[in-house]
């Protein structure tokens, strides 16, 4: 016989946060050229790999094709995102930024120890975040 399923989950639960920085690789390279504003695409061989807004606004996407990409938008700017020299490394670099102010802002809530529904808790800081893109 089964039971109804309880209301809470089991103390033991976890619970998984999953934040996907949209435009991510782009963004990096807007931030490092000091381009920001421009259509920016990161290359990976013949596609274009992550796009910016910017070049999103204009009719591209994420995984067009190189030629495609150009045809569409002639001032895309496009740098590569291999794993060239200094390639994937500055990606890491930022990715690991971003996650230390994500991790700042969750601590709070895990630092206890104590089991705690985090349902409405989770409030970006956005004076935290604007300082990181500053700073960056």
């Amino acid at each position: 016989v089964m039971e109804d399923s309880p209301s809470q989950p089991p103390e033991s639960a976890a619970c998984v946060v999953h934040i996907d920085v949209d435009a991510f690789f782009a963004q990096v390279e807007q931030v490092r050229l000091r381009i920001l504003g421009f259509p920016v695409g990161v290359r990976q061989n013949t596609e274009v790999a992550a796009v910016s807004y910017e070049a999103r606004k204009l009719g591209l996407y994420n995984r067009i094709g190189v030629d495609e990409a150009l045809r569409k938008c002639p001032g895309l700017v496009l740098v590569r995102g291999d794993n060239g020299v200094d390639g994937m490394q500055r990606y890491r670099v930022e990715s690991q930024k971003i996650l230390l102010v994500i991790m700042s802002q969750l601590k709070p809530l895990y630092g206890s120890g104590q089991s705690e529904d985090v349902k409405g808790k989770l409030r970006p800081n956005w004076k935290v975040w604007k300082r990181y893109r500053v700073e960056n």
